[in-house]
């Protein structure tokens, strides 16, 4: 990826962004660690947060998203895309997850990969097979989406030209469309309208659809001791709904 694409893609960001304003209300949760952050963030324009001032402020944007007011994310969201894509551009890797924190606001997935290689993954590291389905139960229900993740509100939140710049964002991510085909397109799917926004899986190829619905039933039998009978019936329907697609 050459500086002038960089730079163009970057203008892009800033300017179907151009309206929204820094939030006057907080935008920092409480429980983010470093206080200074807000502060900090007010006494600069957006466009001069560079990847040099927050590496000498000792910030850390890979985090910011998680604890950003959905106002604070809508204003700062091209600072994000922007630091990410010079980021790999300078291939220093300094905030390696960053685009992580960015792409995790538009799939309500647990991980790139496609279900079919979930279980695949389990099966090397089955202590996770029990936080799987606790994330599961929370991924396949919109409500967290919306209201606890916060991935939902802000995709409803942005306006056309909004969403085409993230997925221009996603476009240029160094290698992720080859990576990981199937998410990519997930998200696609999502920023150009074709699919509901929080719906992770009635887009998927038929095959996906029955690899999601082995990974429940791998899950639900796994930790059959540990799961509460809601978290189960919760699954379960799911996994219902799917079969019906």
């Amino acid at each position: 990826m050459n500086k002038s694409l960089i730079d163009n893609c970057i203008e892009t960001f800033f300017s179907a962004f151009e309206r929204r304003s820094i939030p006057r209300d907080r935008f920092i949760s409480p429980s983010y660690e470093d206080q200074r952050l807000e502060p900090i963030l007010r006494s600069v324009n957006r466009r001069e947060i560079t990847l040099d001032l927050v590496q000498k402020m000792g910030l850390y944007p890979d985090d910011w998203m998680a604890f950003m007011t959905n106002e604070g994310k809508l204003h700062y969201l091209p600072v994000l895309m922007s630091l990410s894509l010079q980021d790999y551009h300078d291939g220093e890797d300094r905030f390696a997850v960053l685009d992580d924190s960015i792409l995790s606001q538009t799939l309500p997935w647990l991980f790139y990969k496609p279900p079919s290689r979930w279980k695949e993954y389990l099966q090397f590291n089955i202590y996770s097979s029990y936080e799987l389905a606790t994330r599961l139960t929370g991924l396949l229900d919109f409500d967290w989406y919306f209201h606890g993740h916060g991935g939902g509100k802000l995709l409803y939140s942005l306006e056309t030209q909004e969403k085409q710049a993230l997925r221009r964002y996603v476009e240029n991510l160094p290698g992720v469309g080859a990576m990981y085909p199937l998410y990519v397109y997930g998200v696609y799917e999502i920023l150009d309208g074709r699919v509901e926004i929080g719906d992770c899986y009635s887009w998927l190829p038929n095959h996906e659809k029955v690899a999601l619905v082995d990974i429940i039933d791998f899950v639900t039998a796994d930790c059959s001791n540990m799961l509460s009978e809601d978290v189960v019936d919760q699954l379960n329907l799911v996994r219902d709904s799917i079969l019906l697609i």
